[in-house]
């Protein structure tokens, strides 16, 4: 019925819901549903009327010949969205859409409800095709073409969304249009006048009662939130009785359960004698709620639900009871982790070497000479890195070693290091002249997130992982270990990885061929002598030689950032248990002290506030202490409402 009948979601929708409601608690069968009775509102009465019209008034379906024409029309509105399916048996090429003579096939409408609601005209736009695609393959999937018409002239855009469409929504986008692929079809562009029908049944969710104006002089807001007693121990709060249930009972609009029993004090009661609590006393539910919760020192949502049950027949009770704890301000102070998981965003990429630079300084140990600390220097493209032994992190010895990279390689665009202040203070004045000049900007990543600087903390992890290994194999004491450094900074550059697509990072920065340990025994030491190139090899063929070898890059360029690409989605895709961050500027905040240097005693929270957000940016938000006004960049796995 609901795909015959044109507007029927809207015309029927107080009857789903009271069935919906006169259903709740039990099982959704016809058996159930014969038994319920159900006395219907003059909405609901009126409601019943018009679809008893529809029906009367409905259009005869025809089923469409395989020579027939057929005819798919869309349209979305703010609210609803429509399609219509129409068939044309003697199609004439020369006369408009509007003038054929059509006989419908189907009709299908709706509403956009919940996060729908707040899709863009591009998703709303592109809804109807696809449900219809999904819906209706039965009659689309045919050996003749289907005309598509839509009044949205450019329909190319919404399947292929350009930079200006928001990531998410042209994934989506791009999503949904692999359905239409499986489809034999002709876009066909109708104007907005002409699309009467499917533009009509999306409208119809729109329509609004005429609204009657009054001029006042004066006018004053009232607020009617009901303020909800949180503390059940202040003098002047009153302890629910059986007055104030018999009271909620009797006022309630919500439909009785049927297990229920009226007791002599006209008291309703299932059986096993527990007191029944409407669904719309909530200041009634609520009361009962902090004396559960409160009352039991704040144990939980299943010590809270264990206590009334065993009292109240509530609906939805566990449902009710998680949205309660998740509001309580002092819970919220000790429980939920350390740290809340947040799904993983995107940080930095090239797309070409000496592009961006990883800086960070790796602290090898106290050995009370001059290589105490190691400066790691890496390119974000192509992983090729560099090595720097020093007695210190300071700004002085990061300068040095990126105008020596600069002598060799040329100055990239970004340096990205961590927030220390040898990087974010120092190295600003140093290096303020030659960042101007050479317009070089700095990126900084937040300390105690190692994995938003992921890519220069996994080569400190494999630098000390060879170091050790090195000096157990050479017998070298620890306070040497800087000798062994050209050996590791060889191994790592000239080893093949499998997020450069199998290719060493010496040979994607600097074209040259890894080599490797078995190199001499399967060539030879005659065959490499041999190979050996002369200043009078040189032939008129060298400029084409060096094309080939730029071609050649290129080529092994592109695979490495496939390969990247491909990484970063399979780690996305492996990722359990995160909770998406819908922090914005202004709202209040609690902050995690896991990092904090001075933990306190164990009687210490570990969520503290109120902080309220000033700023977001790619990986960090800013925050606010509200009394004490101090300011800091955190995480957001750092932060909860």
């Amino acid at each position: 019925m609901r795909n015959a009948l044109v507007d029927f979601a809207r015309v029927a929708a107080p009857l789903q819901a009271r069935l919906q409601t006169a259903l709740e608690g039990t099982k959704r069968t016809k058996h159930v549903a014969a038994r319920v009775a159900i006395d219907f509102t003059a909405e609901e009465r009126k409601s019943f009327g018009q679809v008893k019209q529809l029906l009367a008034k409905s259009a005869t379906l025809v089923t469409p010949d395989d020579s027939d024409e057929l005819i798919l029309m869309t349209d979305a509105s703010e609210a609803g969205w429509s399609i219509i399916v129409t068939a044309v048996e003697d199609w004439d090429p020369a006369t408009s859409i509007t003038k054929q003579q059509d006989q419908l096939v189907h009709c299908m409408s709706g509403t956009f409800k919940g996060a729908a609601q707040h899709w863009s005209v591009s998703e709303k736009e592109a809804f109807p095709i696809i449900k219809a695609a999904t819906d209706l393959d039965y009659l689309l999937i045919r050996s003749k073409d289907f005309r598509l018409y839509s009044d949205h002239r450019n329909l190319i855009f919404i399947f292929a969304p350009g930079d200006e469409i928001k990531k998410h929504v042209g994934g989506k986008l791009q999503r949904w249009s692999l359905k239409l692929n499986e489809l034999r079809y002709t876009i066909e562009h109708i104007s907005g006048e002409d699309n009467v029908w499917a533009d009509m049944a999306s409208r119809w969710a729109c329509i609004e009662l005429p609204r009657e104006t009054t001029t006042v002089k004066r006018w004053q807001t009232q607020d009617t939130h009901v303020q909800v007693e949180l503390r059940p121990l202040r003098p002047d709060s009153e302890w629910p009785t059986e007055d104030d249930i018999k009271c909620a009972q009797l006022a309630t609009t919500c439909t009785r359960p049927l297990h229920l029993e009226e007791q002599p004090n006209g008291l309703w009661r299932d059986e096993q004698n527990r007191w029944w609590i409407p669904e719309d006393a909530e200041v009634l539910l609520m009361r009962l709620m902090v004396i559960a919760h409160c009352g039991t020192s704040h144990r939980g949502v299943k010590v809270m639900i264990n206590h009334l049950q065993e009292h109240f027949h509530i609906e939805k009770l566990e449902t009710k009871a998680r949205a309660f704890c998740s509001r309580c301000l002092l819970c919220c102070h000790v429980k939920g982790g350390k740290i809340i998981p947040r799904p993983w965003g995107e940080t930095y990429r090239s797309n070409e070497r000496n592009e961006a630079l990883h800086m960070d300084y790796l602290f090898i140990g106290d050995y009370n000479g001059e290589s105490n600390y190691l400066l790691v220097m890496k390119d974000d493209f192509s992983h090729y890195c560099e090595l720097i032994e020093c007695s210190s992190a300071n700004a002085a010895t990061a300068a040095m070693a990126i105008l020596d990279w600069n002598s060799r390689y040329g100055m990239p665009q970004l340096l990205i290091s961590d927030t220390a202040t040898h990087f974010k203070n120092q190295l600003l004045e140093v290096l303020e002249e030659l960042c101007h000049k050479t317009q070089m900007t700095q990126s900084f990543t937040l300390a105690y997130c190692p994995w938003i600087n992921g890519s220069v903390e996994r080569l400190n992890r494999d630098i000390l992982q060879v170091l050790r290994v090195m000096l157990l194999e050479y017998n070298v004491e620890q306070d040497n270990w800087a000798a062994l450094l050209p050996l590791i900074q060889a191994n790592l550059n000239h080893s093949p990885v499998a997020s450069l697509a199998n290719h060493a990072p010496a040979e994607v920065f600097l074209g040259v061929k890894a080599k490797t340990p078995l190199q001499k025994i399967l060539i030879g030491s005659d065959a490499i002598a041999a190979n050996v190139v002369t200043t009078g090899d040189f032939s008129p063929g060298v400029r084409e030689a060096v094309g080939n070898l730029r071609a050649s890059l290129d080529g092994m360029h592109r695979e490495v950032a496939t390969a990247k690409e491909k990484q970063t989605k399979r780690n996305q895709s492996n990722q359990r248990g995160a909770r998406s961050v819908n922090f914005h500027v202004g709202d209040y905040v609690l902050w995690s002290r896991v990092d904090a240097k001075k933990k306190g005693n164990k009687l210490s929270v570990t969520w503290v506030g109120p902080y309220r957000v000033i700023g977001a940016n790619a990986n960090s938000f800013e925050i606010e202490h509200l009394i004490t006004a101090t300011t800091k960049f955190v995480h957001a796995s750092r932060l909860k409402m």
